[in-house]
């Protein structure tokens, strides 16, 4: 609304003009519309004659190319068709307090037909019935369009409809609640659309119909559409001169793109150049609708089979189904949460139903009583590969099971996947099962929060797996299982692995940990082999388990499986309760070359619980050492339950080359106990080793090694009573490795001599000789022969402007210049030095810039080893850096002169460089923040992307900020991000570290439980982190008279504004404004963080 009345301070005189009313036949250029407009004087405007009520009486009033000015206020602008037909401008004060009521209307909102039209500053109201022409703004055959700061809402068709128009401007458009698209464009051109934002609108936020050329659409958001962000449909692929997206934002659309011409859209350019909040593809030649998919279910079911479905980075709530040959893959590590109510599935080869996050299956799905019946031998090929799949912590339904990912009928792979949060305080939960006719290779999963098992691979559940159908074959390989901990009272014994019921394969390379429970019966295990043959289990660490690797067969019955061959090699079996239990039914197992070391009851056991003890067992070739640490006298490193047949463990090491302690047959034994019906001899006795220098100069140090191995070689874990000893010299306690080894230093004794180096441990001893010298004193050093002045093949162009005297230059090798490891250096580091003539002192300040010219030649290069001179760049040694560094400087290769030119205003070391890893960032070259880029780069801040580009006009989200600000900045990495924060989870991996160091510091600070890593970060925003970095003093710089913008300022934002402006860190925008909620650009951040560095 305008303002009523003018006030003079002071005299309270109030001003008043005589109204004129407008004369009959003439046409104004300005027109001023007020629905409750009482004094000619309102706002300041001295106008001449009244106000017109209503919009459309301004519009008809004015002249051809004039403008009506709309005061703020509501205007009910009745149901008549409504046209604008002569060039205008249609100026409202904003579209947040001017609002055009259309909604009675039968056609359009408002028509335009005229060239040269501008509409700005207003809300409109559309039509409200569902009607085939109830667009909004309906603009056609026409061009010269500008819209900008116009909102449309609520129209029954499309909020804005533009036909056959060409050459049209959108600026900071909003179309939202529209029953159509929030803006279509049908067979356009030359239309740019920038800062549009589109929401609950019908069919999309953007629809492109029949053809078009030259759409750019860019900055913009498309969120929460009930259709796609947009799409393109109608004419064909040649009828489609050009469509661009660059910089939106796409979130919580149905779809986010979608092509149903084919062809039109560059659908690797829109991912590569605007931000997602979820993205699936297909990839493959079978796709139907080129798209973006928003759910990855909609892409799976859309894609032939065969293809690829790759999902990005984001969060999905959903429960994918495959049941067509496929590859799921996940790019920048998407996640996969289950729903509140996944769907059940039921099939033969298991008693329960299941609730899966992603289930993949070969045979027929028929529905059954709310579940759905899987049945059929049809296998498929699948690959689950590089995603999250969280299981949201849910628990299951009663009587079901829940599974991350779940394959029956199934050949491929599961690799790279991080399955969690499958709840452990509910029913039975898994991480990967694999049931039915399957082949699959399980390979590098990180498996944790689960309560069942972790990774399973089981048969039939028929008898011993020996049911009427298929079982499954795997390999299961360099995967970690986490379990739920030795104490967690989950509903049945937690096992990390296991093979059971009929499945084949090999389990090998793999870490599983935490697999135990309280329960009074069962018992936890790390890797479980159950009523199943032929298994290999190898070189896998399996520690801190109730029980570490267990193999049984279908023990509690007479009859069953008796062909176990299972092979347990090359395991490293620590710190569990018990390491190896065989039980029974468990028929000629290996256990060949393992670790077995500190497990706390027994190393290896052989139990016989039902009357079927183990048969057939060798055990041979393993490191049995340290176990059953308390002492208790039944137990050790092996125990045998009575009535087991002899068990065969010759060639074993049991800690000590004395052999295992067993009561009658070695009493006096040192090593392990062993006890029951075992043949463990012979004993691997073991072999010490010992390396020294054969040769070492008096009172100098050398580096001793000693190591215990099997006879073979083998190496055993260092024990704890390693000893050395030196006949002469000093030797220090032993440091005993990572990796099996113990360390030392003898320090040798100040004269010649030979000395005696030994060391022992487990009754084993070795030793070696060492011969120490005096070396003679060396002869003195040649008269250096008198040096030539060496020419520099610098020149510095120095302005007489540079300082108020005259100066002195100088030019010369660096005296103990910079580190320069890494880089490829031309000739030396140099120092300029500017001094005053008079007095010789230095000049630190310049007040104007040098040019530095620095002269090469091919053999300089061919020294340095650089083979392409266009990659030469000056560098500076940076003391604002932290910590310091080098820094490259934007400099201009003459390859035909031989010369490197760059501008400088300041002086420090400075040298010709390449860096092999520097970025190439070819679109900084010539940009206004060249030099800021580069110095970003330099500090690590700065990487660019996969090509090498810099794209300094790309948007920052607060995360990228974070990254930047912390790096510049040198703030130690963090290691997490609160829980507190709904979205921690959201922070990408790259960033996570950063995000940290920011919370830490209080850079960063969160708002309404969120951190919105992801969301483009406002110039406010940078303000408050960048004036918390550098702990400035709260600033006194008058915004108000500064920006005319200042009241838009958040209140918390213009301390730390004002006090970054004062420090030089920031300035206005163009126009004389701050624009504290516009986005930061690439650039502009840069140019920010180096000013910090300077502040700092």
């Amino acid at each position: 609304m305008s303002r009523k009345v003018v006030y003079l301070l002071g005299a309270l005189l109030m001003v008043v003009a005589v109204a004129t009313p407008l004369k009959a036949g003439s046409a104004p250029a300005e027109v001023w519309v007020d629905n409750d407009y009482t004094q000619q004087n309102a706002g300041g405007h001295q106008w001449g004659y009244d106000a017109f009520a209503t919009v459309r009486e301004g519009v008809e009033a004015v002249a051809d190319g004039g403008t009506v000015h709309v005061a703020a206020g509501m205007y009910d602008e009745g149901s008549a068709y409504w046209s604008i037909a002569k060039p205008l401008s249609l100026i409202g004060e904003g579209s947040g307090l001017v609002t055009i009521n259309r909604s009675a209307a039968g056609t359009y909102g408002l028509h335009v037909g005229a060239d040269n039209v501008t509409l700005q500053g207003f809300t409109l109201i559309g039509p409200s019935a569902v009607e085939k022409w109830a667009y909004g703004l309906k603009i056609e055959h026409m061009d010269g369009l500008v819209i900008h700061d116009v909102a449309v809402v609520d129209s029954g068709r499309s909020g804005i409809d533009l036909n056959t128009v060409s050459g049209a401007v959108l600026t900071d458009v909003s179309t939202a609640g529209n029953k159509g698209a929030g803006l279509a464009l049908t067979a356009c051109a030359d239309v740019a659309v920038t800062g549009l934002c589109t929401g609950g609108n019908a069919w999309s936020g953007v629809a492109i119909f029949t053809s078009a050329d030259g759409i750019v659409i860019s900055d913009s958001l498309l969120a929460g559409e009930e259709g796609a962000g947009l799409y393109v449909e109608g004419g064909a692929p040649g009828d489609y001169g050009g469509v661009l997206l660059t910089g939106n934002t796409f979130a919580e659309n149905r779809c986010q793109v979608a092509d149903l011409v084919g062809g039109v859209l560059d659908l690797e350019q829109i991912l590569a150049e605007n931000t997602f909040d979820r993205a699936v593809v297909v990839r493959g030649s079978g796709i139907k609708v080129p798209a973006i998919f928003s759910s990855i279910q909609e892409a799976v079911n859309q894609a032939a089979p065969g293809d690829t479905v790759e999902v990005l980075a984001g969060t999905y709530q959903e429960q994918v189904v495959i049941n067509k040959d496929l590859v799921l893959q996940g790019v920048g590590n998407p996640v996969i949460l289950a729903p509140d109510s996944p769907a059940a599935f039921t099939f033969p080869e298991s008693s329960k139903a299941w609730e899966p996050v992603v289930f993949a299956y070969g045979g027929t799905d028929e529905p059954d009583d709310g579940s759905r019946d899987i049945s059929g031998h049809t296998t498929i090929q699948v690959d689950i590969l590089g995603l999250t799949v969280d299981g949201n912590d849910r628990t299951p339904g009663s009587k079901r099971r829940a599974a991350g990912i779940l394959f029956r009928n199934v050949s491929g792979r599961v690799e790279g996947n991080v399955i969690r949060n499958m709840n452990i305080d509910g029913q039975e939960t898994f991480g990967v099962i694999i049931h039915g006719d399957s082949e699959v290779t399980v390979t590098g999963n990180h498996i944790s929060g689960w309560s069942r098992g972790g990774i399973g691979i089981q048969g039939d559940f028929g008898t011993n797996g020996k049911g009427p159908s298929p079982d499954p074959t795997a390999l299961v390989t360099g995967n970690t299982v986490l379990g739920p901990g030795m104490d967690e009272d989950v509903t049945w014994a937690p096992n990390g692995i296991q093979f059971g019921y009929g499945a084949a394969g090999e389990v090998t390379g793999n870490e599983v940990s935490g697999c135990g429970w309280p329960g009074p019966e069962w018992s936890g295990s790390g890797i479980i082999i159950v009523c199943t043959d032929g298994v290999l289990v190898e070189a896998n660490e399996v520690t801190g388990n109730e029980t570490g690797i267990a193999v049984l067969g279908w023990m509690w019955e007479s009859h069953g499986a008796t062909d176990n061959d299972t092979v347990i090699r090359g395991n490293w079996v620590e710190g569990n309760t018990y390491g190896i239990s065989l039980q029974d039914k468990a028929v000629d197992t290996l256990i060949q070359g393992n670790h077995v070391l500190a497990n706390l009851e027994n190393g290896i056991g052989l139990c016989n619980f039902y009357g079927n003890p183990p048969t057939g067992t060798v055990i041979t070739g393993n490191v049995i050492a340290g176990n059953n640490p308390s002492g208790a006298e039944d137990r050790g490193g092996l125990w045998v339950d009575e009535d087991v047949p002899t068990v065969n463990a010759g060639g074993n090491w049991w800690g000590h080359a004395t052999g295992p302690q067993h009561e009658t047959l070695n009493p006096e034994g040192q090593g392990d106990r062993v006890i029951g019906d075992v043949d463990f001899g012979p004993w691997d006795p073991g072999l010490i080793h010992l390396t020294a220098p054969t040769r070492v100069r008096a009172g100098s140090s050398a580096e001793v090694r000693a190591w215990l191995s099997l006879s073979d070689g083998t190496l055993i874990e260092a024990p704890e009573e390693f000893e050395f000893s030196a006949t002469r010299g000093s030797i220090e306690s032993p440091v005993l490795s990572a990796d099996g080894y113990a360390d030392t230093t003898w320090q040798a004794p100040s004269g010649s001599g030979r000395t005696t180096i030994s060391a022992a441990a487990c009754g084993l001893a070795v030793e070696t000789q060492v011969q120490t010298y005096v070396p003679a004193p060396p002869p003195p050093p040649p008269e250096p022969e008198p040096e030539e002045p060496e020419e520099v093949p610098v020149t510095v162009e120095v302005p007489e402007s540079v300082y108020p005297e005259p100066v002195t230059l100088t030019v010369s090798p660096a005296d103990g210049p910079p580190d320069t490891a890494g880089f490829q250096v031309v000739g030396e580091v140099y120092d300029i030095e500017l001094t005053v003539t008079a007095t010789g002192d230095p000049v630190e300040d310049l007040e104007h810039t040098l040019t530095i010219v620095w002269h090469f030649t091919a053999e300089d290069l061919a020294q340095a080893g650089i083979t392409d001179p266009a990659l030469l760049r000056i560098w500076y040694w940076d003391l604002s850096a932290e910590p310091p560094c080098w820094v490259a400087l934007p400099t201009v290769v003459d390859e035909a002169a031989g010369t490197l030119t760059a501008a400088v205003d300041h002086l420090t070391p400075f040298a010709v460089m390449v860096d092999p890893d520097f970025p190439a960032l070819p679109d900084a070259a010539g940009h206004l923040a060249e030099a800021e880029i580069l110095r970003l780069a330099s500090v690590g801040a700065v990487n660019g992307f996969e090509d090498g580009t810099f794209r300094p006009d790309l948007a920052v989200t607060r995360a990228q900020f974070a990254k930047l600000l912390a790096r510049s900045l040198g703030l130690e990495p963090g290691a997490a991000v609160p829980d507190a924060f709904a979205d921690a989870e959201d922070v990408p991996d790259w960033a996570l570290p950063w995000v940290s160091a920011c919370l830490r510091e209080g850079i960063m600070m969160g708002s309404d439980g969120l951190l919105r890593p992801n969301d483009t970060i406002t110039r406010a925003e940078a303000a408050a982190m960048a004036a918390r970095a550098l702990d400035l003093a709260v600033g006194g710089a008058d915004l108000g008279a500064l920006f005319a913008d200042a009241e838009a300022i958040p209140d918390w934002a213009e301390p730390c504004v004002a006090a970054v402006v004062e420090a030089g860190v920031m300035e206005g925008m163009p126009g004389g404004v701050f624009d504290p909620s516009g986005t930061l650009t690439r650039a502009r951040a840069v140019r920010i963080l180096s000013r910090a560095m300077d502040v700092r």
